[in-house]
């Protein structure tokens, strides 16, 4: 699908500064897109999330966070209930029990 296709379907869309794009079907599942690819093919999302600096997340039905940086999730093998990415390439998650992580891009 593209960004006109899913306008003149009636779907909410948004564009990003990044110049990737999304759209909430139906469902209210958003599909986020980069180069006319979906990003987001295959999970359920809730939300999802483009940064500038070209890392972006979702959010799953079961409310956990994944945080992706070129086709790696930074997020995996943890329970992220939020993420950010900075433009500098560090990040950061809030873990289950509400503890925060600090990571620098060193570490992903």
């Amino acid at each position: 699908m593209t960004f006109q296709q899913a306008r003149d379907a009636g779907y909410h869309t948004h564009r990003y500064l990044s110049g990737d794009w999304e759209y909430a079907d139906e469902d209210g599942h958003e599909h986020l897109y980069r180069d006319g690819i979906e990003l987001t093919q295959g999970v359920i999302t809730r939300c999802s999330y483009s940064y500038e600096n070209g890392d972006w997340n979702y959010r799953d039905e079961n409310a956990n966070f994944h945080l992706y940086r070129n086709g790696i999730e930074l997020t995996k093998g943890v329970i992220a209930k939020w993420c950010h990415s900075y433009d500098n390439g560090d990040w950061r998650y809030i873990d289950e029990d509400g503890r925060r992580h600090f990571m620098l891009k060193e570490q992903a």
